[in-house]
């Protein structure tokens, strides 16, 4: 919750020269059993349109410097990833696209193969933390989390607090990198996304919006910064992502009225965000405003389906766990609407012209 300016693209062709690194990564990705199990394999799609370019990585960059459809981005760097699998800008692009788009799940599986390949990496381990929190997988975030601070700030040391206690420890540590630079411009923005997210993890959300916040106003005081949409070195703050942070911390305070500005400026940056569209949806629902519900929840499967690529045409949508999501939301907005007639069509494979017609979308 992604996109840099100025990002070269390379290929590690001695994958084997960080051994010791890589197991380092394997160890920590293997860890916390109490966390959900999961399949560490990234499913490409079928039929890809970029298959075979010899410029795909370079394609992806432009759709998303063109603020065009999330998915074809997604598709581009899934060409780029597997016409060089030892590309790790392009498989930290796709984790980041992937989370956009509202598919942790394929974000988590390529920030991982980035890992694999540079396990330093600081954008990837900052993604891969956040979709880990995002799919429930939090004693990975704590891991991924504690790497990326230590090997950002490897001065900083860990407190005395009891190994049982990981999220304890980590905002001591966070707490401490912040408190290397208190003010002025070496204040790191990527300290407090993570602290953000700690706080956020455990429902402190006052403090993460506070986190939040102050993330957002170094990255548009950033010297790199001349528009709302501007494109950072630091994949994670990025205005666009940092506005869908605070607008989910102002949500869950129930300051709703708040929040919609925040995901309204989240999409000002980013107009084909679909994580923020939906949690708009979200917050419509919450408010009792279904018909609104409604018309962001189709919004946001017509971003989603306008880069999906089919064996047949005119097949529609396939189902996944994020359309369901998002097909829940409408299913229910619907039918508190009283809309049976359309509440009942909502399923995988549906066509969305039926929907945007009767709401006006």
């Amino acid at each position: 919750m992604d996109h840099e300016k100025n990002i070269t693209q390379g290929s590690l062709n001695t994958r084997d020269r960080d051994t010791g690194a890589i197991s380092q990564v394997e160890a920590f990705l293997s860890r916390a059993p109490q966390d959900p199990p999961r399949d560490h394999k990234y499913d490409f799609q079928s039929n890809n349109p970029f298959t075979g370019s010899w410029r795909a990585f370079e394609e992806g960059m432009a759709i998303l410097q063109k603020e065009e459809n999330l998915a074809f981005a997604t598709l581009a760097f899934e060409a780029a990833c597997q016409k060089d699998p030892l590309n790790v800008e392009a498989w930290k692009m796709l984790g980041s696209t992937q989370a956009e788009n509202e598919n942790d799940e394929a974000a988590m599986n390529a920030f991982e193969d980035a890992l694999e390949l540079d396990p330093t990496n600081g954008d990837a381990l900052l993604g891969l933390a956040i979709s880990y929190i995002n799919g429930g997988h939090q004693q990975k975030a704590y891991t991924v989390l504690e790497n990326w601070l230590t090997s950002k700030y490897p001065q900083i040391t860990a407190p005395s607090v009891s190994p049982s206690d990981p999220h304890t420890r980590l905002i001591s540590l966070y707490l401490s990198a912040a408190l290397l630079y208190p003010s002025g411009p070496q204040l790191d923005p990527g300290v407090q996304i993570g602290l953000g997210m700690l706080f956020f993890s455990t429902s402190h959300y006052s403090e993460s919006l506070d986190c939040f916040s102050t993330a957002l106003s170094l990255t548009l005081t950033s010297p790199t910064s001349t528009t709302v949409g501007f494109q950072n070195s630091n994949s994670q703050c990025q205005p666009h992502l940092l506005y869908n942070r605070i607008g989910a911390s102002l949500a869950k305070l129930r300051r709703y009225d708040e929040a919609v500005e925040a995901y309204e400026m989240a999409l000002v940056a980013r107009p084909n965000f679909v994580k923020a569209r939906y949690n708009m949806a979200v917050v419509a629902f919450a408010r009792g405003e279904y018909e609104e519900c409604a018309r962001q929840a189709v919004r946001a499967l017509g971003e989603r389906e306008a880069g999906r690529v089919d064996t047949r045409e005119g097949e529609g949508m396939r189902g996944n766990a994020v359309e369901d999501d998002l097909m829940g939301a409408l299913r229910k907005a619907l039918a508190n609407m009283g809309r049976w007639d359309l509440s009942e069509g909502v399923r995988s494979g549906m066509c969305l012209g039926d929907l945007r017609r009767a709401l006006d979308v």
